[in-house]
């Protein structure tokens, strides 16, 4: 008698073990899918709504850029920038808001200047963006963001 509850105690233990292991996988699974939403919510909110207001400044960096690029040569000349609407067409300033893009130049940054713009076969709009270094790169426009290059302001 004793083996056969001992036998059930087991059984039960690896049905809770199981249960709770699939409980939290699931808990898990969804909160990712969620985490997953959001992100890819905030990587579309600047084609559908507009953009959203940013200011990056030379004392904020988000990533290192190079000598040479554009980005480090505004921040060498006291610049700032913020996302501002507007069309993205030749000459226009942009940042690229897709973080984490592959094959693209260490050091590149996020800010370059719109040299041509096309649509391709798909009917998808692209736009060559200069980054500075000999670095141009097309790009999906909905993957790109028209800044408002000004002075860094002095604040004491």
């Amino acid at each position: 008698m004793e083996r056969k509850e001992h036998t059930q105690i087991v059984v039960g233990v690896v049905a809770v073990a199981a249960f709770l292991g699939f409980v939290l996988c699931g808990l898990g699974y969804f909160n990712l899918h969620r985490q997953l939403a959001d992100i890819q919510s905030e990587l579309r909110a600047p084609s559908r709504s507009g953009p959203m207001p940013m200011r990056l400044s030379a004392a904020t960096p988000v990533t290192p850029a190079a000598p040479g690029s554009v980005e480090d040569q505004l921040r060498s000349e006291g610049k700032r920038w913020e996302r501002a609407p507007g069309q993205i067409e030749a000459g226009a300033c942009v940042e690229d808001t897709l973080a984490g893009r592959f094959n693209q130049p260490q050091g590149r940054g996020t800010i370059g200047i719109v040299v041509d713009t096309f649509v391709d076969e798909q009917g998808n709009g692209l736009a060559k963006v200069d980054f500075g270094r000999g670095f141009v790169a097309p790009i999906f426009k909905r993957e790109l963001c028209p800044v408002n290059v000004t002075e860094e302001d002095h604040k004491l």
